[in-house]
């Protein structure tokens, strides 16, 4: 067993919640283990907790326990006047060139001299110093977002003697053409790449800290797709469970569950580890999902629907209950927004290969719903662990089918026609003159791209917008970030009044599938299905 596995065992071990990072109390006891005191483990603790967030990742206890992390810190050179620079000093230990992308958040009398974000790329062994703030005046004040260092892929040699290629799933356009719609063809990849050398090969992991910010689409049209599993990461567990592995393989072939619709049981899609990626100034990133940190897990599961569907180009287009029936087994709900409140549907000859396909069929066990039946209906779904998406396809009762009607909303509300969200949370909250208040919070599998509203939480001015800065109690209790990164809030009223679409997952505690007694999926069916237009093809 390798020492690096070994490493993800003990962490394991202590991870008693199972979610996927170690809290100080789980890390104090691992550390009480080992006989350290407890006021040098704290000091510990703090050391490993690279991002500062009070945890810590797998990658993060790796790279601690083998002394082999970058690191950057802030030294302040100021005048007797309290103004001039903040330098920042970058190492490198690693043998991989590693890029820094970072932002700065909540400025105050301080200047970014590089813009922001910044990104600063360091070869291997090399420690450099960097002005990167001006100070203005005095006191100033600012907050760093949460560090990613990426190895760029190009450099480090990858062993691949001991690799898995799968035979049924070609590095070629056989897996990446777009037979439906042509024009969104993503081409011919420049390389074929493992997904562990997407970053720093000697951190890679399958499964880090799984959480919705996890996703981030890449350039395949599959919205649909990244918005559920983003929605389905708030159950780091049953995601989990979709991989017979654990881990990193030191071959990297990997067995995916998913339900096949028409045989109605489970099968095992088998995938390698190379995800198609494309030179940009100089450097190869992925044309499909992108990892985050240093877990592939996001691009590995995209790749399994893209074989269990034929290719990449199949997955162009779809609709958010096709995954979770795909993903869960259980049978989806949508809502759809009428003159006469919100109308449940179920979809009914959903294909098992076919993303695009389903007919709405309504649901005549429940009424239609008013915006107080919705609210307990989504808050008590969200409560029970069920997953939830929206999408906005429709604009004065009109259907959103033009590039202008596209473009107005995007203007006018900041967030994408005909697109699928992930719908995380609802609250019931009081602002902080103690009037109530009801907020939701939805993500953007983009990873960026927010509503500009009432109580947005990024503004390209890097302004605190008008609602929280009334209400700092509110956002502290929130924990609200002030951060373009696809995590946004917005009142429920304003939600119901722009979105016209959701649809729910009613997976809750259901059981999950085991890896005894699943069929192997070979087969490929070749009919083509119809799509309705009621709910649009998000992208």
């Amino acid at each position: 067993m390798s020492a690096k596995r070994r490493l993800q065992e003990l962490f394991e071990k202590y991870d008693t919640s199972g979610d996927g990072v170690l809290s100080e109390d789980e890390m104090l006891k691992l550390f009480e283990r080992l006989g350290v005191p407890r006021k040098s483990a704290e000091e510990l603790f703090k050391e490993a907790d690279a991002n500062k967030d009070g945890t810590i990742q797998v990658h993060e206890f790796i790279a601690w326990i083998t002394a082999n992390k970058p690191a950057f810190n802030p030294l302040a050179t100021l005048g007797e006047d309290g103004t001039g620079d903040i330098q920042f000093a970058f190492s490198n230990p690693t043998k991989h060139s590693m890029k820094y992308t970072f932002k700065f958040l909540m400025c105050e009398n301080v200047e970014c001299i590089y813009g922001n974000p910044v990104q600063v790329v360091l070869e291997p062994g090399k420690r450099i110093f960097k002005p990167m703030l001006r100070v203005t005046k005095s006191p100033f004040s600012y907050e760093v977002a949460p560090v990613c260092c990426r190895a760029d892929v190009n450099n480090g040699e990858d062993d691949l003697s001991k690799a898995f290629i799968d035979p049924d799933f070609p590095h070629d356009e056989r897996s990446t053409k777009n037979s439906r719609f042509p024009e969104l063809d993503m081409g011919k990849p420049d390389r074929w790449v493992r997904a562990r050398m997407l970053g720093n090969s000697s951190e890679a992991v399958l499964f880090d800290e799984v959480r919705p910010q996890d996703v981030k689409q890449g350039h395949v049209g599959d919205c649909y797709l990244l918005a559920s599993l983003s929605a389905l990461a708030q159950q780091p567990q049953r995601l989990k469970n979709l991989f017979s592995e654990k881990h990193l393989t030191e071959d990297g072939k990997y067995t995916v569950k998913l339900f096949h619709m028409d045989k109605k049981e489970w099968v095992k899609v088998v995938i390698d580890e190379f995800v198609p990626c494309r030179s940009a100034d100089g450097i190869l990133r992925p044309c499909c999902a992108q990892p985050l940190g240093e877990e592939i897990w996001v691009p590995l599961l995209e790749k399994a629907i893209a074989k269990f569907c034929g290719n990449y180009g199949e997955i162009y287009g779809g609709m958010e209950s096709w995954v979770f029936k795909l993903l869960t087994g259980e049978t989806p709900e949508i809502l759809q927004k009428t003159k006469n409140g919100w109308i449940s549907y179920y979809s009914r000859n959903m294909k098992a290969r076919e993303p695009q396909e389903g007919r709405p069929r309504k649901n005549r066990d429940r009424k239609p719903m008013d915006s107080e039946q919705l609210f307990q209906f989504i808050s008590g779904a969200l409560a029970d662990k069920h997953i939830v998406s929206c999408s906005v396809n429709f604009l004065d009762d009109k259907p959103i089918s033009t590039p202008e009607m596209n473009s107005q909303v995007r203007l006018q509300y900041g967030v994408e026609a005909n697109h699928a969200y992930s719908l995380l949370k609802c609250f019931e909250e009081k602002m902080d003159n103690g009037q109530p208040i009801r907020l939701v919070q939805i993500r953007n599998p983009w990873g960026f791209g927010e509503w500009k509203g009432d109580w947005a939480d990024y503004s390209k001015e890097n302004k605190l917008p008008d609602c929280w800065e009334k209400n700092l109690e509110l956002k502290a209790r929130l924990k609200v970030r002030h951060q373009n990164d696809g995590l946004f809030y917005m009142s429920f009223e304003d939600w119901e009044n722009l979105y016209t679409g959701c649809q729910l997952c009613p997976v809750g505690t259901k059981p999950m599938p085991s890896d005894e007694d699943l069929e192997e999926d070979l087969g490929e069916e070749e009919s083509k299905g119809f799509f309705s237009s009621m709910f649009g093809s998000f992208w």
